[in-house]
């Protein structure tokens, strides 16, 4: 089993990882154990392609998970078995290779007085991108936190 990513949430003590395998891993980190942490469950994604990415954002309390089949899987991540919200599918449904959750556009945040633009974030603050072993970038609208069960791909490059 190879582990493509991994991630420990400080507020609940748990450890998320993925392997290539296709399974999502949780550990409860407060167990003292010699073992280091209690494993709490280990959910088989219906993929037979393996996991490559993960992505944790905290703020939104979200997993997203890249599938070696072009498959995003987007989990709630604060049960201790996380539940899934939605699978999404890119364009070219090839191997993805990377994800991404900028929420700054160049390095600065955007002014708050510009109308549709949050003070909160930039432009890309409820997009998340991923890119395929060919090179095509695929855009998704997450939406408002929330709000993520109504993922849609918008675009592709």
């Amino acid at each position: 089993m190879r582990i493509m990513g991994i991630s420990v949430d400080p507020r609940i003590n748990h450890m998320f990882s993925i392997s290539e395998s296709g399974y999502l891993i949780v550990t409860d980190l407060n167990n003292t154990t010699v073992e280091g942490g209690k494993y709490i469950t280990s959910s088989g994604l219906n993929t037979t392609a393996g996991l490559k990415a993960m992505i944790h954002d905290m703020q939104r309390n979200i997993l997203f998970i890249a599938s070696g089949a072009g498959e995003i899987f987007i989990y709630n991540c604060l049960p201790s078995n996380p539940e899934l919200i939605i699978k999404v599918e890119t364009d070219k449904k090839v191997c993805i290779r990377g994800l991404s959750r900028s929420i700054n556009c160049g390095g600065f945040w955007l002014s708050s007085g510009r109308p549709g633009i949050s003070k909160h974030g930039g432009l890309t603050q409820n997009y998340l991108m991923s890119s395929d072993i060919n090179g095509f970038i695929t855009i998704f609208d997450i939406g408002k936190p929330g709000k993520e069960k109504l993922t849609k791909r918008i675009g592709f490059t």
